[in-house]
């Protein structure tokens, strides 16, 4: 009997462990399914086709992608691409799900180890795990993010030993924030996270020895290597303070899928770290989550000001840190329920078991509905990449060599006719595709001639005091663009061209029979531009800004 009741005791310590594994379980299979219809996207090529470790090490290795130190990711891309080519995606999509899956399974140990119970433990950790796998799908359905995650995961690494506190400990904590820097950018904002977490725990002396390597390691790469390659239009401090608040809004309306959540949640979870009683250790957790998910969204509101007030939510990548650093004030929030409601272990379980459904549920159909969104547009990529194969190798006059420069801009022809020869697999050049792939690959903007005919021909829509229809173009004329206003000319087989000079941004693009449009790229300046096209039989289109525009002759 007494093995019995020992049998018992271990089966009952041990389940919420269990309950926690086939949660993620479960969240794995779902996530790798949704990763099987996916594919290659963005900024993936640059890893792929760019980063080879034959070519310059260095480089390679240091470099960062836009702002972001990515050595690590560099390396499990090129480790991958040694062993599977660009052959299949699904190697490269486990990377960032078997990220979040590690983050997750850590901040249940981190949690434990502050002191809240198994189960809500457990909640706590699968609350993380779907909402922030489901609204963060940006990132744990998308291999390039692996950086963004491996960050994510090494800086829970690092919360777990800076509770330990032993010198072992410290070191093991010191080596995680360094890798979660050599991930991404976002490695900065999980080492201030672990740096305030131990000032609240253990004062500043304490939290100083925790920042200064990694400070020190990232420092020297920045000044030695990383400076000077950020992509992003220059910080507006006016836009800066919205952007940032509307991407802390946006943060648990996002989660849960409830309109006007966000604000309320976060209002609950400060109350609820900073009114109720707690451990040394709770507290800390709590309190320097929420502090640094503030403090991470003003810091990134500020750097992508640049794209306006919207920056923070018009893609979730940033949500997912903000979830992650909150959780732990959520699971106080738990743990306050649970041990004000006290229910007896039918309700309980009945209670834990709706609050975990839901979770899942909500969780797994975000994901799924940001799969749907991806497949749609790497099918698209797909059949352009596949009609711009045909294009380049039709013979005909090509203008520039990127055959997706909106979507897919480390792409270049030689690559399409080189390593990229075999693929995509199910893809087809349908009309539409060619027309895209045209109006990439042959139409052109540039300072000096391309060396086509002129265009005989232009009409002029949405300008003041110019009629319908074309107009015959001999010599240079001026006319006074409004807002889309839009230059036309006809190619034919030997292709067109003529000099446009505006006071901003020309955008190209080619109209074909049947209504189909294209959009090509566009080149900044307002010096005077050639604009040429070579796709036979095809309309061209010169979208110009408001103001005076003068065209002439090629």
């Amino acid at each position: 009997m007494a093995d019995l009741h020992a049998l018992r005791r271990r089966a009952l310590g041990s389940a919420p462990v269990a309950v926690l594994a086939l949660g993620l379980l479960v969240l794995a299979g779902a996530l790798v399914a949704h990763a099987r219809k996916l594919w290659f996207y963005g900024d993936d090529w640059a890893f792929l086709l760019h980063r080879s470790l034959r070519d310059d090490t260095l480089h390679t290795l240091f470099v960062p992608h836009n702002e972001h130190w990515s050595t690590i990711p560099v390396l499990v891309f090129r480790t991958l691409f040694a062993l599977y080519g660009a052959g299949s995606y699904l190697p490269y999509a486990v990377m960032p799900i078997a990220a979040h899956l590690v983050a997750a399974a850590l901040l249940f140990l981190v949690l434990r180890r502050a002191g809240l119970s198994p189960w809500v433990s457990v909640l706590t950790a699968l609350t993380f795990a779907f909402l922030a796998g489901g609204a963060g799908a940006e990132n744990t359905l998308w291999d390039f993010q692996v950086g963004f995650l491996g960050s994510a995961a090494f800086g829970v690494a690092a919360l777990l030993a800076l509770q330990g506190w032993t010198r072992p400990w410290r070191i093991v904590a010191g080596v995680a924030l360094v890798l979660a820097l050599m991930c991404s950018g976002m490695g900065i904002m999980v080492t201030g996270w672990a740096v305030l977490f131990v000032l609240l725990r253990r004062g500043l002396v304490p939290a100083v020895v925790t920042g200064v390597a990694p400070a020190v390691v990232y420092a020297v790469w920045y000044l030695a290597i990383g400076h000077g390659y950020s992509s992003a239009p220059a910080a507006d401090l006016t836009v800066a303070p919205q952007a940032a608040l509307n991407g802390l809004a946006d943060v648990w309306t996002s989660a849960t899928g409830m309109a006007g959540a966000g604000p309320a949640v976060m209002i609950v979870l400060a109350a609820v770290v900073l009114l109720r009683r707690h451990t040394p250790d709770q507290f800390a957790l709590g309190a320097s989550g929420l502090v640094m998910a503030v403090g991470c969204f003003f810091a990134i509101g500020y750097a992508r000001s640049g794209f306006g007030a919207d920056a923070l939510t018009a893609h979730h990548r940033y949500l997912y840190f903000a979830l992650l650093m909150t959780t732990p004030a959520l699971g106080l929030a738990y743990q306050v329920a649970a041990d004000q409601l006290r229910l007896r272990p039918p309700a309980a379980l009945l209670a834990w078991a709706v609050a975990a459904v839901v979770v899942c549920w909500v969780g797994l159909a975000q994901a799924a509905l940001f799969a749907e969104q991806r497949a749609g547009a790497v099918q698209t990529v797909k059949n352009r990449l596949v009609a711009a194969r045909e294009v380049a190798t039709s013979g005909e006059r090509l203008l520039t060599d990127s055959p997706d420069r909106f979507t897919d801009p480390d792409i270049t022809v030689d690559h399409l006719l080189g390593v990229l020869r075999g693929l995509p697999r199910g893809a087809s050049a349908t009309t539409q595709a060619r027309l895209d792939a045209r109006a990439s690959l042959q139409v052109g903007v540039a300072r000096d001639s391309f060396g086509l005919p002129s265009a005989t021909a232009v009409s002029w829509s949405g300008f003041s005091g110019i009629g319908p229809g074309d107009h015959p173009l001999t010599s240079c004329a001026t006319a006074t663009a409004g807002e889309g206003a839009r230059i036309g000319f006809t190619s034919d087989d030997a292709g067109r061209q003529l000099r446009v000079t505006a006071t901003g941004p020309l955008e190209t693009g080619i109209a074909a029979k049947g209504g189909l449009s294209a959009l090509g790229g566009w080149r900044y300046g307002s010096e005077p531009l050639y604009v040429g096209v070579t796709a036979p039989g095809v309309r061209a289109r010169v979208y110009v800004p408001p103001g005076p525009v003068t065209v002439c002759p090629g």
